[in-house]
Protein backbone atom coordinates (compact mmCIF):
# COMPACT_ATOMS: atom_id res chain seq x y z
CA UNK A 1 0.00 0.00 0.00
CA UNK A 2 2.97 2.39 0.86
CA UNK A 3 4.26 1.75 -2.23
CA UNK A 4 1.16 2.52 -4.06
CA UNK A 5 0.77 5.85 -2.14
CA UNK A 6 4.53 6.80 -3.79
CA UNK A 7 4.01 6.05 -6.64
CA UNK A 8 0.47 8.03 -7.46
CA UNK A 9 2.06 11.00 -4.87
CA UNK A 10 4.86 11.45 -7.00
CA UNK A 11 2.81 11.03 -10.10
CA UNK A 12 0.48 14.14 -8.63
CA UNK A 13 3.53 16.00 -8.37
CA UNK A 14 5.13 14.94 -11.73
CA UNK A 15 1.77 15.98 -13.26
CA UNK A 16 1.46 19.60 -11.89
CA UNK A 17 4.83 20.14 -12.53
CA UNK A 18 4.60 19.03 -16.67
CA UNK A 19 1.46 21.26 -16.16
CA UNK A 20 3.28 24.43 -14.77
CA UNK A 21 6.44 23.98 -17.15
CA UNK A 22 4.42 24.03 -19.78
CA UNK A 23 2.21 27.10 -19.27
CA UNK A 24 5.69 29.01 -18.56
CA UNK A 25 6.66 27.98 -21.89
CA UNK A 26 3.07 28.98 -23.29
CA UNK A 27 3.15 32.04 -21.57
CA UNK A 28 7.05 32.80 -22.70
CA UNK A 29 5.35 32.39 -26.81
CA UNK A 30 2.18 34.01 -26.01
CA UNK A 31 0.32 30.82 -28.05
CA UNK A 32 1.29 27.34 -28.33
CA UNK A 33 4.10 27.73 -30.38
CA UNK A 34 3.66 25.45 -33.92
CA UNK A 35 6.87 23.15 -33.21
CA UNK A 36 5.86 21.56 -29.56
CA UNK A 37 8.82 23.11 -27.67
CA UNK A 38 7.34 22.56 -24.04
CA UNK A 39 6.89 19.17 -24.80
CA UNK A 40 10.49 19.01 -25.54
CA UNK A 41 11.66 20.58 -23.01
CA UNK A 42 9.85 18.28 -20.78
CA UNK A 43 10.92 15.39 -22.10
CA UNK A 44 14.87 16.98 -21.73
CA UNK A 45 14.47 17.43 -18.29
CA UNK A 46 12.74 14.41 -17.62
CA UNK A 47 15.56 12.80 -19.35
CA UNK A 48 18.49 13.95 -17.71
CA UNK A 49 16.64 13.81 -14.12
CA UNK A 50 16.55 9.81 -14.81
CA UNK A 51 20.26 9.28 -15.91
CA UNK A 52 21.20 11.53 -12.91
CA UNK A 53 19.04 9.78 -10.37
CA UNK A 54 19.80 6.13 -12.02
CA UNK A 55 23.48 7.18 -12.08
CA UNK A 56 23.08 8.32 -8.17
CA UNK A 57 21.69 4.75 -7.15
CA UNK A 58 24.72 3.36 -9.28
CA UNK A 59 27.77 5.07 -8.15
CA UNK A 60 26.85 6.02 -5.04
CA UNK A 61 23.80 3.85 -3.72
CA UNK A 62 21.80 7.04 -3.33
CA UNK A 63 17.98 6.92 -3.28
CA UNK A 64 15.92 3.75 -1.11
CA UNK A 65 13.68 1.71 -3.24
CA UNK A 66 11.02 3.74 -2.06
CA UNK A 67 12.77 7.02 -2.97
CA UNK A 68 12.81 5.59 -6.28
CA UNK A 69 9.19 4.42 -6.77
CA UNK A 70 7.83 8.36 -6.00
CA UNK A 71 10.95 9.90 -7.95
CA UNK A 72 11.18 7.40 -11.20
CA UNK A 73 7.90 5.59 -11.13
CA UNK A 74 5.58 8.12 -9.98
CA UNK A 75 7.12 12.01 -10.62
CA UNK A 76 8.88 11.36 -14.15
CA UNK A 77 6.42 8.98 -14.86
CA UNK A 78 3.82 11.91 -15.34
CA UNK A 79 6.22 14.52 -16.03
CA UNK A 80 7.33 13.12 -18.97
CA UNK A 81 4.82 13.10 -21.57
CA UNK A 82 5.70 10.90 -24.14
CA UNK A 83 2.58 10.06 -25.39
CA UNK A 84 2.17 13.55 -25.62
CA UNK A 85 5.40 13.58 -28.02
CA UNK A 86 4.05 10.77 -30.33
CA UNK A 87 0.79 12.42 -30.45
CA UNK A 88 1.78 15.72 -31.51
CA UNK A 89 4.22 14.03 -33.83
CA UNK A 90 1.19 11.95 -35.34
CA UNK A 91 -0.96 15.34 -35.90
CA UNK A 92 2.04 17.24 -37.89
CA UNK A 93 2.45 13.81 -40.02
CA UNK A 94 -1.33 13.78 -40.33
CA UNK A 95 -1.06 17.78 -41.52
CA UNK A 96 1.62 17.20 -43.88
CA UNK A 97 4.26 18.86 -41.81
CA UNK A 98 6.74 16.29 -42.83
CA UNK A 99 9.73 18.63 -41.57
CA UNK A 100 8.45 19.56 -38.38
CA UNK A 101 7.12 15.97 -38.00
CA UNK A 102 11.26 14.87 -38.50
CA UNK A 103 12.47 17.63 -36.61
CA UNK A 104 10.49 16.74 -33.67
CA UNK A 105 11.29 12.86 -33.92
CA UNK A 106 14.61 13.85 -34.35
CA UNK A 107 15.20 16.57 -31.83
CA UNK A 108 13.68 14.14 -28.95
CA UNK A 109 15.59 10.78 -29.75
CA UNK A 110 18.86 12.87 -29.91
CA UNK A 111 17.99 15.50 -26.72
CA UNK A 112 16.73 12.48 -24.62
CA UNK A 113 20.02 10.35 -25.12
CA UNK A 114 21.88 13.87 -24.44
CA UNK A 115 20.00 14.08 -21.44
CA UNK A 116 20.26 10.77 -20.40
CA UNK A 117 24.06 10.57 -20.73
CA UNK A 118 25.26 14.17 -18.98
CA UNK A 119 23.05 12.80 -15.81
CA UNK A 120 24.99 9.89 -15.74
CA UNK A 121 27.97 12.17 -16.36
CA UNK A 122 26.81 14.56 -13.44
CA UNK A 123 26.19 11.60 -11.37
CA UNK A 124 29.95 10.11 -12.14
CA UNK A 125 31.34 13.58 -11.59
CA UNK A 126 29.25 14.08 -8.08
CA UNK A 127 30.72 10.13 -7.33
Amino acid sequence: MRSLLLVALGGALGSLARYGLMGVVYTLFAVPPRFPVATLLVNALACFAWGLITGLVEQKGWFSASSRLFLIIGFLGSFSTYSTFAGETYILLRSLEWWLAALNLTAHTVIGLVGVWLGMFVAQTLG
